[in-house]
């Protein structure tokens, strides 16, 4: 008589299974409250020439120019409650990006844009789409 293995999923694995993916679910960070680098969105041709994020903690804005083509990667900024403003980084690939501080009030929500621009005060080039709003306490 040969005894075989048991192959498959048992009761235990599959009850361990869920209970791990029901601790993921609780466990996992709203986006209200993610931190930086999932606040972060792309921008310029085919959505590649830079990134744009907002950090809650200090309030500041970051602009990553990601490309050395001559212009500039510019961060747009808008509160739910009229404030507005930009943070730029020309350096290209070799820079590390550029950090902009604000002044925001807390009780309120960002939204940002990623635009390329040839020079400070020049058209936009490829404005990639808004982000979803922010909350920035």
């Amino acid at each position: 008589m040969r005894i075989r293995p048991k192959v498959g999923l048992t009761r235990t694995s599959i009850i361990a299974a869920a209970v791990g993916a029901a601790t993921l679910m609780v466990t996992a960070v709203p986006a209200e409250s993610a931190p930086l680098r999932n606040r972060c969105i792309q921008g310029g041709p085919s959505m590649m020439g830079g990134e744009g994020c907002f950090e809650s903690y200090g309030d500041v804005f970051n602009a990553d120019d990601w490309v050395s083509n001559g212009r500039r990667i510019v961060v747009k900024w808008e509160t739910d409650y009229g404030d507005r403003g930009t943070c730029h980084d020309a350096g290209g690939e070799a820079g590390p990006g550029n950090y902009c501080n604000a002044n925001l009030r807390e009780s309120g929500r960002v939204r940002i844009q990623v635009v390329e621009r040839n020079g400070a005060e020049g058209p936009d080039y490829y404005p990639g789409p808004w982000s979803s709003w922010w909350s920035i306490d």
